[in-house]
């Protein structure tokens, strides 16, 4: 199992390009 942080820091990230791009 992934730990928590990573996926929650690869959906922080994800989210901040979606912005980014918007």
């Amino acid at each position: 199992m992934c730990h928590p942080t990573l996926l929650l820091a690869t959906l922080r990230t994800g989210l901040i390009r979606t912005l980014g791009f918007s």
